[in-house]
């Protein structure tokens, strides 16, 4: 009997926070009339449009030097006598400081200048450099910042230069709830998308634009269904086709992807829309590179909750690729985390889903990856939850590989409280019990498996799985004997879990069957 795969996995937990928007990109002009700080924004909004555009060239250094030293006294200045034995030493220059970034500035200058698009570049960039520091976030919402942003997007949407900017200011402020909430609200998202539609043959636009849907779309039910309805998907889909050899976009679009799927809906639209072969596609190009591994996989992984879905993966060569994700990043704890709980949903309720994984080789870095990581939970969960799904198939596989499985099953419900390890685990167990030699292995463990049982004795799914195998374990003599002294503990989960019949049912048959021979015994022993 297999585990219900989950209506939807954990999203990118790490989008939010870890991910990193594309490298701010030197810029070749230099104009010495435009500043984004608070101190010149005036001056700024009164200089003509000539002064500010004059050249698109940096000064020359004698031009750089007479501007910030000043202009030279014209009487000259008297300098007291020198010994012909000193040294002559040359006048040290002057060099004044670069006006500091402040958002004040950077926000006054864009309003003033909404005319010049290379102003609202500089300034988009600048805004971008502001918020990597999350300090300025508040000062950015509080200021309307976001609106300043979308405005200049929807003046110049044919300005690549300017659109590519934006989005890359975006992507860094929705990292931030209150910038989140002013993006959305203000426009943001047809903004972006207007920008990736016009500019698709733009790497940094495409990369930048799924930076900032990946980024709104993280942990926001409401967000998600905005960008899916405004026709997100179709877009970022594009950008994968149009540029499947740069694993940044692939990246981002990706991790996009993998943020929207955790709606049902949205899964079954991602699937009509064709998600499914460019996700793919993505793996296959970029084999070496884990972060497109993980996010890809993420999103088929949420997918595969969908059966259409599920059907469309396998029959693309998905579980290849996710077999190739685990050996090739054998390294990376998350690729093996979200690549094992793809091929677990993948297993779900499908015989033959379950016989290609199986035959195709995926058991063996799977139990290598619980071996390796031990300590992680999710990796343990994942893991279990695949044994658990393909039982069917036990039959197939040698008392070596069935041994290896099991003390990987078993070694996580030792080392890992978590109530999803032990849930999945034992339903594991409960499949494997049907080899005698497994069963016995099993039953060496069975004061760690009581222990579980009691410290989780109002969780009714674990109980169900947990009082299944004690009755499977019951028929042991070993195991008989190791779970006579445990009926007040059957007796107590019966009590504790009145309306469950599976749980009725086999404490019942273990209480019955237990508690004879124990009865027995202490007759003969007190005559």
């Amino acid at each position: 009997m297999s585990s219900s795969s989950k209506a939807t996995t954990t999203e990118d937990p790490k989008s939010n926070t870890d991910e990193q928007p594309a490298p701010p990109r030197s810029t070749k002009r230099a104009r010495t009339s435009v500043s984004t700080s608070s101190s010149q924004s005036a001056s700024t909004a009164t200089s003509s449009n000539a002064s500010s555009t004059s050249s698109s060239q940096p000064p020359s250094s004698s031009t750089a030097a007479s501007n910030e030293a000043g202009t030279p006294p014209k009487t000259p200045v008297k300098t007291p006598a020198r010994s012909a034995a000193a040294p002559a030493t040359a006048p040290k220059a002057t060099i004044a400081k670069t006006p500091k970034l402040t958002v004040s500035g950077v926000l006054s200058t864009m309003k003033a200048n909404m005319k010049d698009v290379e102003v609202q570049e500089k300034c988009c960039e600048d805004l971008k450099t502001l918020a990597n520091d999350a300090e300025n976030h508040a000062l950015i919402a509080a200021a309307n910042g976001v609106a300043c942003v979308i405005e200049a997007m929807k003046i110049y949407s044919k300005n690549v230069n300017l659109q590519s900017k934006a989005c890359g200011a975006l992507g860094i402020l929705a990292r931030d709830k209150d910038n989140q909430k002013q993006i959305v609200d203000g426009g943001g998202i047809d903004s972006v998308l207007t920008a990736m539609r016009l500019h698709i043959t733009n790497t940094i636009v495409q990369e930048n634009g799924c930076f900032v849907l990946l980024n709104l779309a993280f942990k926001n039910a409401e967000h998600k269904s905005r960008i899916a309805n405004d026709g997100a998907i179709s877009v970022i889909i594009a950008a994968m086709r149009e540029h499947q050899k740069n694993a940044v976009v692939q990246k981002m679009a990706c991790g996009a992807l993998w943020n929207l799927t955790v709606n049902a809906e949205i899964q079954q639209k991602m699937g009509q829309e064709g998600a499914v072969i460019p996700l793919l596609d993505a793996m296959r190009a970029h084999e070496t590179i884990a972060d497109v591994q993980k996010k890809a996989a993420g999103a088929l992984s949420n997918m595969a909750a969908n059966r259409e879905n599920q059907e469309q993966i396998v029959r693309e060569g998905g579980i290849k690729c996710l077999l190739t994700a685990l050996t090739a990043h054998a390294s990376s704890a998350v690729v093996q985390e979200v690549a094992i709980g793809a091929l677990a949903k993948l297993a779900a309720n499908s015989l033959d889903h379950q016989k290609q994984i199986v035959n195709g080789g995926c058991l063996a870095p799977v139990i290598e990856s619980m071996k390796t990581y031990r300590k992680n939970s999710a990796i343990q969960e994942t893991g279990s939850r695949l044994f658990n799904s393909i039982s069917f198939f036990f039959f197939n596989l040698g008392n070596e590989v069935l041994t290896e499985i099991t003390h990987r099953v078993l070694s996580a419900i030792k080392g890992h409280k978590a109530l999803v390890v032990q849930q999945e685990a034992f339903g594991a167990l409960w499949n494997l019990a049907i080899n005698q030699t497994i069963k016995i292995q099993i039953a060496a463990e069975l004061p760690a498996l009581l222990v579980s049982m009691q410290e989780n004795i109002s969780q009714s799914a674990l109980l169900e799985r947990a009082c299944t195998l004690m009755w499977t374990l019951s028929f042991l003599p070993d195991g008989k004997t190791a779970l006579v002294p445990q009926v007040p503990l059957f007796t107590s989960i019966q009590k504790e879990h009145p309306h469950n019949d599976t749980i009725q049912k086999h404490c019942s048959n273990l209480v019955r069957g237990l508690s004879t021979p124990s009865i027995s015994s202490s007759s003969s022993s007190s005559n």
